[in-house]
């Protein structure tokens, strides 16, 4: 399913992919007390699974919840009732949003504070499967910041863009000013099967750090796989150029497989462009540009296959049986 994305992101307005639900109550309670000490107002729109951790993380910050909700510096939603209230026939309607934003948004920024807004509803229409939901919503909440003093922070668990649909992943990704990956980001891709397999999957995020995760990953799988020391190196070479390609040209998230069969290994490169790779001849000062050239002269076989939304970078190495 390709979904498009039209998006033009609002300043402020950043996606949080974290992976164990402490570190979101950890993000959450340290976004919450910064804009109260900064005398701003916090609205937290909450999973019904995360409200109470929240709320107990903020008490030990100090924070008297009821209080600060009496006094009108802090409301707390629930993510699917708030949703209940948004949606017609599972789809955002414009009008209960707008409602929603003067009733709550602009109720809590009277006088011209700054409202900082953490909202977990487009993770749960995510997590339904709801993918175009999902980013109607956010595009709508950037609808929402133009004309608002908004901090928005958005969050879904890194684990749910697995085999996730990468059309939609990447328009989420469009819709967002700015993109925190977890703290452990770089060393926990360790792909969604046992290195024993002769399949291995693990999707990344458009991030820098997604390139030193490849590397891990991959090397990791061929030496698990008795590959050595020399198909290893050769393999995380072809990846980290395959993923650099990703990062830089796609702009998505993508998808690393990689697939052991009798003395070859494959690997696939999975992104939301359409657009293949260009192999080009730069001269000798240009320190750019060779990536598919490296790719061509180390793997065995290469290739692109386009489908209808995006393309697969692969490349074929041999193995020891």
């Amino acid at each position: 399913m390709a979904i498009a994305s039209a998006a033009t992101p609002s300043p402020g307005h950043r996606v949080s992919f974290y992976d164990h639900p402490r570190h979101l109550v950890e993000d959450v309670t340290n976004f919450a007390v910064e804009g109260l000490l900064a005398d701003e107002a916090v609205l937290l729109v909450l999973d019904p699974r995360h409200r109470a951790e929240v709320e107990s993380a903020l008490a030990a910050h100090g924070v008297d919840v009821d209080a600060a909700q009496e006094r009108g510096d802090l409301a707390v939603l629930d993510a699917e009732a708030t949703l209940d209230r948004i949606l017609v026939d599972g789809l955002v309607d414009r009008g209960r949003l707008d409602a929603l934003a003067r009733d709550v948004v602009d109720g809590l920024g009277s006088a011209g504070r700054r409202v900082r807004t953490f909202g977990e509803m487009v993770a749960v229409l995510w997590e339904r499967g709801h993918l175009a939901g999902a980013v109607e919503l956010e595009a709508a909440w950037n609808r929402l910041l133009r004309d608002r003093p908004i901090e928005l922070l958005c969050a879904y668990p890194v684990g749910s863009f697995a085999g996730a649909d990468l059309s939609a992943a990447a328009a989420i990704c469009d819709q967002h000013s700015d993109l925190v990956t977890p703290a452990r980001y770089p060393h926990d891709a360790r792909g969604d099967d046992p290195v024993s397999g002769e399949v291995r999957s693990h999707t990344f995020l458009p991030a820098p750090s997604a390139v030193a995760a490849v590397r891990r990953f991959v090397g990791e799988t061929i030496r698990g796989w008795g590959g050595g020391d020399d198909v290893a190196d050769d393999a995380t070479l072809i990846a980290s150029e395959l993923a650099t390609n990703a990062l830089l040209h796609a702009r998505s998230p993508f998808r690393v497989t990689l697939h052991r069969t009798d003395g070859t290994v494959r690997l696939d490169v999975e992104d939301a462009s359409p657009t293949p790779p260009s192999q080009l001849s730069p001269g000798v000062e240009v320190t750019t540009g060779r990536g598919i050239a490296m790719v061509h002269a180390i793997s065995q076989r290469w290739g692109t296959d386009i489908r209808a939304d995006g393309k697969v970078v692969w490349a074929e190495l041999a193995i020891p049986a």
